[in-house]
């Protein structure tokens, strides 16, 4: 049944009535049933409604990580009407703030290992909010004593809403260092789980990982493909994600959903070997470029699992693209196709002055449909910058700044970012290439590549991150000699034991970056 008109929340509640007792996520080994949460979250969210007045509530924030109030306040907000707000306390303050100066939020629900941080912040910004929220930490133990449970008066001063209502706003950087906050509509995000139902057909007795935290979007895709379908999630701690083995088979994991880079850590600690993940069906990638080494591995340990790249920005609600890997497909990339744009999804790829590009020719990929965000808030010249219309057409697409290609086969392939394509000595170049080129070496199993020194924003060099076992730099540069043209050759390579992750589990390049300002002023001194 399609959930085009639905609201994303109600296929959750048919599933509380329907199946009560079956678990809809996991914490920690405790199990938490549909009904218990359907209750609870009524419960919470007359609660919330009652503690400001019984005022409409327009957003509210959910600040917490991985824990049972960040999944429940999820439903919470959604009962009242509300679009919900991840806020992740692991972000440093300063950036916290900018969001919330964005956000304008209502209210703020916060678990309780999170309140004292969160009052701070709050109390700091006092005065420079365009309104104060008032904060709701449901577990906090005076609190909770004096919740009434409205669990079957859910009616009382709720929003009406529909499809095209807001169900959740992300917060993704601007490049500007400004948090660009991104709107997500019920029939954006049905859309979106629709196709994945028909790709992926998620079923009752599936159990699905949550690795990513609420505010990465990936982290949608966990809950509300398992709650639309009567199935539940598993919530990893991070130490669990390095190391899943245990993790995956105790639990008899049968859908897996990680960014790629989880691969490489367990390349680096030599545990990724053949046939260890038996009970994955499914195989999720996402956020980064999947290498088809990396893929061909982990195909060898989930030998029962089908292994999908997926690909999407946010603003086209969490992924729009994906591509089935199959190793007895004989090509000669080396980054594994991000394939196909879903049903009812088109693309152009078009080039420096608006011309559309042929097949095999590089552009920007620019997407329009049902998955499209409306725009920014707060930031209408953003928002006319990437969203567009091509010549005569009535369709607004959406401007990616991803490069990609046409193969034959008509799968896209991405090659790169748009706004990474660096300059040395006027040759324009994509780290993505290199990094590409430097994976073919069977002996490094991650890299990333970064223009080192800049002098007067001038790029003067390269710089090559690798990470991997008894590389041997001498034979990797003859190989990279043979492969790439001279002004595209690192001249250092920097051998790590693994790399530093950002919140989202990807690559964290400012990092890297940082580190080699750090070296130069130490060597300066």
């Amino acid at each position: 049944m399609s959930l085009a008109k639905k609201l994303v929340h109600e296929r959750f509640l048919e599933n509380a009535v329907k199946m009560p007792d079956r678990t809809c996520f996991v914490i920690e080994k405790k199990s938490y049933s549909y009904s218990k949460v359907a209750n609870t979250a009524k419960k919470w969210a007359n609660a919330l409604v009652n503690q400001n007045n019984n005022q409409p509530l327009k957003r509210i924030g959910i600040f917490g990580y991985k824990s049972e109030e960040v999944y429940i306040s999820i439903l919470s907000s959604l009962l009242i009407g509300a679009t919900f707000v991840p806020l992740n306390p692991k972000f440093p303050k300063d950036k916290l703030s900018e969001i919330l100066l964005e956000a304008n939020l209502d209210s703020i629900i916060v678990d309780i290992n999170n309140f004292v941080l969160l009052s701070e912040i709050v109390e700091q910004l006092d005065g420079k909010l365009a309104k104060t929220p008032t904060i709701f930490c449901p577990n906090a133990l005076a609190i909770n004593e004096s919740i009434p449970d409205y669990s079957n008066d859910l009616n009382r001063n709720i929003r009406n809403n529909n499809a095209s209502s807001i169900a959740y706003i992300m917060f993704t950087s601007g490049s500007t260092g400004k948090p660009k906050g991104v709107p997500i509509s019920h029939e954006n995000l049905n859309h979106f789980l629709d196709i994945c139902q028909q790709k992926y057909e998620i079923r009752p007795n599936d159990r699905l990982t949550q690795t990513f935290d609420h505010t990465f979007d990936l982290a949608i895709f966990d809950i509300f493909m398992a709650w639309s379908n009567g199935a539940c999630f598993y919530v990893m701690k991070d130490l669990e994600i390095i190391s899943p083995i245990k993790f995956i088979n105790e639990n008899k994991i049968t859908v897996w959903f990680s960014v790629p880079s989880v691969i490489s850590l367990l390349i680096k600690q030599g545990i990724l070997k053949s046939e260890i993940f038996p009970t994955l069906r499914l195989s999720l990638f996402c956020g980064e470029p999947l290498y088809k080494k990396h893929a061909e591995l982990w195909a060898k340990s989930a030998n029962n699992s089908k292994v999908e790249n997926l690909y999407g920005p946010t603003e086209l609600t969490i992924a729009c693209a994906s591509y089935t890997f199959d190793p007895k497909i004989n090509d000669n990339g080396n980054i594994v196709p991000i394939g196909k744009v879903f049903d009812g999804m088109s693309f152009k790829i078009i080039g420096e002055n608006g011309e559309e590009k042929k097949l095999g020719e590089i552009g920007e990929l620019c997407i329009s449909g049902p998955q499209t965000f409306k725009g920014y808030i707060n930031n209408i010249d953003a928002t006319r910058e990437n969203l567009v219309k091509f010549n005569s057409s009535e369709k607004i697409f959406y401007r990616t700044g991803d490069l990609v290609k046409e193969l034959e086969d008509l799968n896209l392939i991405y090659i790169g970012r748009k706004d990474t394509q660096i300059k040395i000595n006027g040759y324009r170049i994509e780290c993505g290439e290199i990094e590409a080129k430097i994976l073919e070496n069977s002996e490094v199993s991650s890299a990333a590549v970064l223009p080192w020194p800049v002098e007067n924003n001038i790029n003067k060099g390269i710089v090559a991150f690798i990470i991997g076992e008894d590389i041997k730099l001498d034979e990797l540069n003859k190989v990279l000699e043979k492969k790439l043209p001279w002004y595209m050759h690192p001249n250092e390579f920097i051998i790590l034991d693994e790399f530093p992750l950002n919140s989202n589990g990807k690559i964290d390049r400012n990092s890297l970056k940082n580190s080699l300002e750090k070296r130069n002023l130490k060597n300066a001194n």
